[in-house]
């Protein structure tokens, strides 16, 4: 690994509406969650950055509970302390429509540019095969990356990748491990020596797929802070 190497470490958390459980006990959970987590933006300055699965509609979830906190969010969104869309909601591409898929993205950017930002990243780490018109879609609202886990076997292959549309569109993909995914440090100690050795045995995985010296690190997995 070059002694140039950084490895960028993003909290996140990845939310499925429903899944195991119920759409309202998945809010519970995620009320809880935004509270704790405004708190920490708020009183922390140095915690700079959480990326909110790069969906809007977890937004509406929550401000149906706490309507007054509206400002709260648009102020983190635009400061970029809370990362969201650029979709309305994570799609499943083979289940959905290609219109659906565009209005979907439609619907994340009018969102989150009513909340200040949006994130400027192809983001769907944990969708079960993708379409070849992807990055054809992608690139319509400006989104010349993207990143993803599924659908795509990593033997051999780098993490970063061109993803070429049959039209000759192509984004710069940033493709996951299937083996760890997007919680690849979803279990990063709060002891330092500890956490300092994950992050270096991390790093080191990394290195062996990366095309280049900057690496990338998901701290975070489903449905926890």
């Amino acid at each position: 690994m070059n002694e140039q190497t950084t490895l960028y470490v993003i909290p996140h958390t990845h939310w499925d509406r429903e899944w195991y459980g119920s759409f309202q006990l998945f809010r519970v959970r995620l009320v809880r969650m935004l509270n704790k987590l405004i708190h920490i933006l708020e009183t922390t300055p140095e915690y700079s950055t959480f990326n909110l699965d790069g969906q809007t509609i977890i937004l509406e979830d929550y401000l149906e509970v706490h309507p007054e906190r509206r400002e709260t969010l648009a102020r983190l969104v635009t400061n970029k302390r809370l990362l969201i869309g650029p979709w309305y909601i994570l799609p499943d591409e083979f289940l959905s429509s290609g219109e659906s898929l565009i209005r979907n993205l439609l619907l994340g950017d009018k969102m989150a540019s009513e909340f200040g930002h949006r994130m400027d990243v192809g983001y769907i780490p944990d969708t079960f095969g993708h379409i070849a018109q992807l990055p054809q879609i992608l690139q319509g609202f400006d989104l010349d990356n993207c990143m993803n886990m599924r659908g795509l076997d990593s033997g051999g292959r780098k993490s970063e990748l061109w993803w070429q549309s049959p039209d000759g569109s192509r984004v710069l993909l940033h493709h996951m491990s299937t083996v760890i995914g997007y919680s690849d440090l979803g279990a990063l100690s709060q002891e330092h020596q500890r956490a300092a050795h994950d992050l270096l045995a991390t790093a080191h995985y990394k290195a062996e797929r990366a095309t280049g010296n900057v690496l990338l690190a998901m701290q975070g997995v489903d449905h926890i802070e």
